[in-house]
């Protein structure tokens, strides 16, 4: 084991300091540059990742501008399924519900806008969630109890009857 770790440090030595790679093109190929392009096309690599991300982005935010109306706005939309989908639309001082599908889009309701609560406090949404589970949780320890003090009566029995059994012989 010793002796193949012995050649691989050798031959990796070797590699780092021959100064003319068999395998390149050219008499003036070297480490330094192979390691010098390797280092510039991983840079280039990043920058064209991050300029997709930064494009996308930018053309995420101008597409908004063109599908904006004057007169009305979507606040929300919820995806059913691949061909249906609910959506909040904004008109004047009023909150339209549509359903849409690929065939036909229908009203649901309308209400004036001042009904739909803008800011949710998370906080009050998770103590609703937690209350919640307590609820459920009350209902396991009440169940869990019930368990245990039918399997206490059952071992108060058997513990009687082997008593009594001890007793007779």
């Amino acid at each position: 084991m010793d002796n193949s770790k012995q050649r691989f440090s050798l031959i990796f030595i070797m590699a780092l300091l021959t100064k003319d790679i068999a395998y390149a093109v050219g008499p003036d190929y070297g480490m330094g540059k192979a390691v010098f392009k390797l280092i510039f096309y991983t840079v280039i690599f990043i920058l064209v990742i991050i300029a997709a991300i930064y494009g996308t982005r930018f053309i995420a935010k101008s597409s908004k501008k063109f599908v904006n109306s004057k007169y009305m706005r979507i606040v929300d939309i919820l995806h059913l399924d691949a061909n249906t989908k609910i959506t909040l639309v904004e008109i004047k001082n009023y909150i339209y519900v549509f359903a849409i599908s690929n065939n036909n889009i229908e009203m649901v309701d309308k209400f004036p806008k001042e009904e739909i609560e803008t800011t949710i406090d998370f906080d009050e949404q998770l103590d609703k969630y937690k209350n919640m589970n307590v609820d459920n949780r009350t209902y396991i320890n009440r169940f869990k109890s019930n368990i245990s003090k039918f399997f206490i009566k059952a071992n108060k029995l058997i513990d009687k009857e082997d008593e009594n059994h001890e007793k007779k012989c």
